[in-house]
């Protein structure tokens, strides 16, 4: 069977809001005149370049460009209009600029670049507070980015600058301090995230008048001198100058402090004089400090190999290659967790959540590959303890791997999240999962491509969910009725009766889902999986329901291309049933009426000589003593040429074929015709057009004056020339051809 992906229309949704010209007047009040609605046509068509190949950002940067160009043309920056209550340009060219820039940024959430570009112009378009807007919704989509989060941190902290009324401030720092919660959750491992740590502390050094008292600060400096990080000198020296006004019980807790009373031989703080206060602080400080120091050398041996840090889709073979550096990088940090087995909770912990943040890391330029993906969910299935939020986690990272980053030809990474759900019994969740693939390679979401591959694969695996936890009179019974239905259109909601129960619910929705997402291709499918069971379950009335289902569907348009519904019945017939009579019949109705391509056919017809010779005694008793006619035309049937296979000749142009009707016709202006008469001028036809594959002509040029039988003699020097050749039927031939409807 010959795959052929074919592309759905697509659509533009930009609405067809008329776009108003100004008159004289208007012009001369100072504002740009409104952009006439044919100079969009441009950028419809650049758009519709871009959904073509939404992958291609060339074609992307180009419609930017444009946009750019137009909004130069628009845009007065001497305007009357304060750009912090937006442009006076028209909503349309807006829309427009905001429909771009977030088709592309839903696809691919993790260029930063483009966040930039699009939130400086919707500042010029929109004011500040769109602009804070497209940066909220930035680090939302992409909150593993440091430059997008210092930018939205610094807009909201200048925005709160510029609040008068006490309420709201307080509000707003309550806000502000929840962002900067969200961001350092995220982001506050980073080997790199020194602008974040910055920033939080001067906003926080900001609220506090008096800075070497604020309990805060001292609270974001003990985590810090902690963490691996570039700028780690800078903090452990910051928190140095300031651990000395705070006691030590604020520095110092649990079994830490109780391991230097007991060195300095006291029973609490209190009997600690100032001094040996100082020293406890200093010297908990730098044991801290050279833990810190070692693990920042160890980790910049990995930190300078990485030359690709950012996603760049124009260049993914180098990312690839460099794959295997962060590879080796999360090895090192995974070796350090085991390495903690026996340590204390928390320090596991502290190391789990650094490797979290570096997984995090590698998937920016790696997220297209699902190799990088799956090394992840590995990594949390393993180290993680099983709870609810271990489930949450790796929901969450299958859900955004499969919606926003694996290409859609990698079905083996979308597979591998229905065994996850079914290891947590969400068989309804892993039922509608695999509904929602096959919807989106069908082309029936946002995605108008039809991709047979993927779809045929998404089918077989739902039918695999199925097979392994639905009892097989179940099975048996719903693919009855799906394929009932779809031939026959009968009623799909009949009741069912003496059916097995199962561990899960089989929801009649399921099935009708099914049936309005299947197609010829896949319904073959179906049939190949019923087949199977009939063949496999135990029950002695599923022969005869098999026969009765080659009889009904082998002349099915559908059935007929199907590989495997006739390799299934010369296996079942000639290897289990071992019934040859019936082979005979199956074999005879191939060759006739099956649309496989001849390698298949040849390949059936080896494997029916195969078993016609090892049952021939019982062929020679079947047929009365005379040889199996399969044997002796056997050379015919796998010739190529269509004199000698007749039956090829007839299967290519059995009553299906669209010139069959032109050839009655023709043949009923004369008499009345016979079935025999249409397949004879057919296979007439066919052979005369054996030389020229195509669609079929019932005319070809001759050449009228052939000189191959004239003897030329050659006793003599003198040859007469030839005359020019002439033809026939030369004009009807180079007519245009009549496609069939």
């Amino acid at each position: 069977m010959i795959e052929e992906d074919f592309r759905l229309p697509s659509e533009l949704s930009l609405g067809s809001a008329d776009i108003r010209i100004l008159i004289d007047d208007e012009t001369n009040s100072g504002t740009l005149p409104r952009k006439p609605a044919s100079e969009y046509e441009a950028f419809d068509k650049l758009k519709r370049s871009v959904e073509e190949c939404p992958n291609d950002l060339k074609r992307w940067d180009k419609v930017f460009v444009a946009l750019d160009d137009k909004f130069e043309q628009l845009y007065d920056p001497d305007q009357s209009t304060k750009p912090e209550n937006g442009s006076d340009i028209d909503s349309k060219f807006k829309e427009y600029v905001r429909v771009i820039y977030q088709d592309l940024l839903n696809r691919f959430p993790y260029l930063s670049e483009y966040w930039k570009k699009y939130l400086i112009l919707e500042y010029k378009l929109n004011g500040i507070q769109s602009s804070i807007d497209v940066l909220e919704d930035s680090v939302r989509q992409f909150p593993h980015s440091i430059d997008l989060w210092s930018d939205y941190l610094s807009a909201l902290i200048s925005q709160y600058e510029l609040i008068e009324d006490t309420s709201k401030r307080e509000e707003q720092i309550k806000f502000i301090k929840g962002q900067f919660g969200l961001c350092l959750d995220k982001n506050g491992l980073h080997f790199n995230s020194d602008p974040l740590w910055d920033s939080y502390i001067n906003f926080e050094k900001s609220l506090n008048e008096n800075q070497e008292s604020s309990k805060d600060i001292l609270r974001i400096y003990l985590k810090l001198i902690r963490i691996p990080l570039y700028q780690y000198a800078q903090y452990f020296n910051s928190f140095v100058e300031i651990n000395k006004s705070f006691e030590i019980s604020e520095i110092i807790e649990g079994d830490d402090l109780s391991e230097y009373l007991q060195k300095f031989q006291k029973t609490s703080i209190d009997e600690l004089s100032l001094i040996e206060k100082h020293q406890i602080i200093d010297d908990y400080s730098y044991a801290v400090f050279t833990k810190t120091q070692q693990a920042v050398n160890d980790k910049w041996t990995f930190e300078s190999s990485l030359t690709i840090q950012g996603f760049n889709i124009l260049d993914l073979d180098s990312t690839e290659q460099e794959t295997e550096k962060w590879n080796s990088y999360l090895n090192y940090e995974i070796n350090n967790l085991k390495k903690l087995e026996s340590s204390k909770e928390k320090e596991k912990q502290f190391q789990f959540d650094i490797i979290i943040e570096l997984f995090e890391r590698s998937l920016i330029p790696n997220c297209l590959f699902n190799k990088s993906w799956l090394k992840y969910l590995a990594f949390i299935s393993i180290f993680q303890e099983e709870s609810d939020s271990k489930y949450a986690r790796i929901k969450g990272i299958y859900d955004r791997a499969v919606s926003k980053f694996i290409p859609l030809n990698e079905t083996y990474f979308r597979f591998t999240c229905v065994d996850f759900l079914m290891k947590y019994d969400k068989f309804e969740i892993a039922n509608e999962y695999l509904f929602d693939l096959i919807k989106l390679y069908l082309g029936q979401t946002n995605n108008k491509m039809y991709h047979q591959r993927e779809y045929l694969l998404s089918v077989r695996e739902l039918l695999k969910l199925w097979s392994n936890y639905v009892p097989s009179s179940v099975i048996i019974s719903t693919l009855d009725d799906i394929i009932t239905s779809y031939f026959d259109e009968v009623d799909r909601y009949k009741s069912k009766t003496n059916e097995e129960t199962s561990k899960y619910e089989f929801k009649p929705a399921y099935v009708s889902t099914l049936e309005n997402l299947l197609n010829d291709q896949s319904i073959c499918i179906i049939i190949s999986e019923y087949l199977e069971y009939l063949k496999l379950y135990p029950d002695s009335s599923n022969p005869t329901k098999i026969r009765e289902f080659f009889n009904k569907y082998f002349q099915v348009n559908a059935v007929a291309k199907s590989t495997f519904f006739w390799k299934f019945f010369v296996e079942y017939e000639g290897m289990i049933q071992h019934n040859m009579t019936n082979l005979k019949r199956i074999i005879s109705f191939m060759k006739s009426y099956s649309s496989l391509p001849k390698s298949v056919v040849d390949a059936l017809l080896d494997l029916n000589y195969e078993i016609i010779s090892a049952n021939y005694a019982q062929t020679l008793k079947e047929s009365n003593g005379f040889p199996e006619e399969s044997i002796i035309s056997y050379n015919c049937d796998i010739s190529n040429s269509v004199v000698m296979n007749k039956s090829a000749g007839e299967r290519i142009i059995h009553n299906n074929h669209f010139i069959h009707s032109d050839i009655e016709t023709r043949l009923s202006r004369g008499r009345q015709q016979t079935p025999s008469d249409t397949k004879e001028s057919l296979l007439r036809l066919a052979r005369k057009q054996a030389d020229s594959p195509g669609l079929f002509r019932d005319f070809t040029p001759e050449i009228t004056n052939k000189i191959e039988d004239k003897w030329i003699p050659l006793n003599t020097s003198e040859i007469e020339t030839p005359p020019l050749p002439t033809f026939k039927n030369v004009e009807k031939a180079a007519s245009s051809f009549t496609h069939p409807k």
